[in-house]
């Protein structure tokens, strides 16, 4: 195959190819395209992506497409010194250990790197900022640590970054707020820390989703995530945030799937969120939540509802999601309640007197007891 020399593209996608990969690809000097995703091929081997160091012959390569094979090995660094005209690199879903080059930074021309679900170790390179082109970064699922580099800010294009289920650390960078284009950030299940940044919760451009959950952020919410006006689903359970649920969330009218549960946030569920017109998944449980289950909850088009380990205290609503017992949670800490349906067996709410109520009954018997002696009296 490889004394093909006129070939442009080679394409071999979902199949069920298996074995290595010839080393002598390199000679098909014109090749553009490289797609062999979807196969079985690679043996789990240290030098299974040795073939790469001879495709940096292919100089007008634009598209090497790897991704879920049986690839082992370490990712070779030759991989840094590819076409610079390389638009696409996908290595996702094999068994790719080792760290991403720091020379990375080379390939310019770049849009999508990914390399999801491999053992990819050490960290993000500095020179990923010098990627101004790049619209797609995916390296979820990895052994990657270290700090999320400032330089990102840099690849003011991107529209995709998901770096979920790592070991990344530290604090988001403020510059990641200059991506503008971001329309989807996955950071959850990782080990960062301090407070969510302004510039990143308020990144307007989000409309797929914002998952920052299963970290440690600390702090409060910032009232910033009202501009999130477009955004779909937003999940920052399993934090340590501290305080209200800001009222500027209720301006975030599109979200369908709104997670909070698992942290320290405290005070009465705000009324703005009765303008959550499109939500169908709402969790606040295992908070500090208190005050009464807002009506207007069972207003919305909920499909799941949990407000379990909270401090709620009241009558439990029995419109909308509150009349499927399947729907909604409120156990746990919530020993104030009572009403709501019958298979919640909460005790039976207090009867409620108006002032009014209160006040018209004596006078009424009043005139009563004056009058009724006199009458048996005279009567007698």
């Amino acid at each position: 195959m490889a004394n093909a020399s006129g070939l442009l593209l080679l394409t071999m996608s979902r199949n069920d190819f298996t074995g290595p990969i010839p080393t002598n690809l390199g000679n098909l000097r014109d090749l553009m395209y490289l797609q062999l995703n979807g196969n079985r091929f690679g043996l789990n081997k240290l030098d299974d992506l040795s073939f790469i160091g001879s495709l940096t012959n292919c100089t007008n390569l634009r598209k090497l497409m790897l991704s879920k094979n049986q690839f082992g090995g370490v990712l070779p660094s030759s991989v840094a010194n590819l076409s610079s005209k390389l638009e696409t690199l996908s290595l996702g879903s094999n068994k790719i250990s080792g760290s991403i080059p720091q020379e990375i930074g080379n390939l310019n021309n770049l849009y999508l790197l990914e390399i999801d679900d491999n053992m990819i170790s050490g960290s993000i390179p500095e020179s990923i900022g010098k990627l101004s082109k790049l619209q797609q970064l995916r390296i979820v699922t990895n052994n990657i640590s270290g700090k999320i580099p400032s330089s990102i800010g840099n690849t003011t294009g991107l529209s995709y970054l998901a770096a979920a289920a790592n070991k990344l650390e530290g604090r988001i960078p403020a510059e990641l707020g200059n991506c503008t284009n971001l329309q989807a950030l996955y950071l959850g299940s990782n080990r960062l820390t301090g407070v969510i940044p302004e510039q990143v919760i308020g990144i307007s451009s989000l409309t797929i989703g914002l998952y920052l959950d299963l970290n440690e952020f600390t702090g409060s919410l910032p009232s910033q995530v009202g501009k999130l006006k477009n955004l779909g689903a937003l999940s920052i359970s399993g934090n340590k945030l501290t305080g209200e649920i800001p009222s500027a969330l209720g301006d975030c009218q599109v979200l369908e799937n709104l997670d909070l549960h698992g942290n320290f946030l405290d005070g009465a569920i705000p009324s703005s969120l009765d303008q959550l017109k499109g939500i169908q998944q709402l969790d606040l449980s295992q908070n500090n939540l208190s005050g009464q289950i807002p009506e207007f909850l069972g207003k919305l088009p909920l499909m799941r509802l949990n407000l379990s380990h909270n401090m709620f205290e009241g009558e439990v609503p029995k419109v909308g999601v509150f009349n499927n017992i399947c729907a909604f949670s409120v156990v746990g800490k919530n020993m104030k309640l009572c009403g709501g349906i019958h298979p919640l067996h909460l005790p039976a709410c207090p009867i409620k007197f108006s002032k009014k109520n209160k006040r018209a009954f004596p006078d009424k018997m009043i005139p009563l007891i004056i009058i009724l002696p006199i009458v048996l009296l005279f009567g007698a």
